[in-house]
């Protein structure tokens, strides 16, 4: 069971915590995406594994829930740990957005830049069963496609713009 801490609508903490998929009104959790950028502009995604029970062979970034106790950037260095097997550093990471969802949940959006060697990932069978980098144009061709969980493509559009403008 995962425990989270819970915040209200402006994002301030409660101070208490539940189980991860409990809901309860004007209760929110805290939830981390990070996408990983290399030195010629890509992008490493990985596709969900067919058994989750959300966006199952779906290309997404990485990312998940927040625990207790946790600021999303550690849980962000945490969840690229245990989905992909790699060790990002604090100062590899840059705050990008954050965002309130429909369904109860912050999630905070990092970008990281590290040249990672996709022979080196050891991926977590259970979240992860894919992973490759890309172009925005060729993520681009896969929302065109379905391809995309739709929980990253709510705001790609201004992700990508931001990219642009920093490359």
């Amino acid at each position: 069971m995962e425990i989270v801490d819970k915040y209200d609508n402006k994002k301030i903490p409660l101070n208490k915590t539940s189980e991860r998929h409990t809901k309860v009104p004007n209760e929110y959790r805290l939830s981390v995406h990070v996408w990983i950028v290399n030195s010629k502009g890509e992008f490493l995604i990985q596709k969900r594994n067919p058994q989750k029970r959300k966006y199952p062979n779906m290309w997404s970034c990485h990312g998940g829930g927040v625990d207790t106790g946790e600021n999303s950037l550690e849980a962000g260095i945490r969840e690229c740990k245990e989905e992909l097997g790699i060790t990002l550093n604090k100062s590899d990471m840059e705050f990008v957005l954050s965002y309130k969802s429909f369904n109860l949940t912050f999630i905070d959006v990092y970008l990281a830049k590290a040249d990672i060697n996709l022979e080196n990932l050891v991926l977590q069978e259970k979240e992860v069963c894919d992973a490759k980098w890309l172009t925005l144009d060729e993520f681009d061709n896969m929302i065109k496609n379905n391809e995309v969980a739709p929980n990253v493509i709510f705001y790609y559009d201004f992700f990508k713009k931001l990219i642009k403008k920093e490359s």
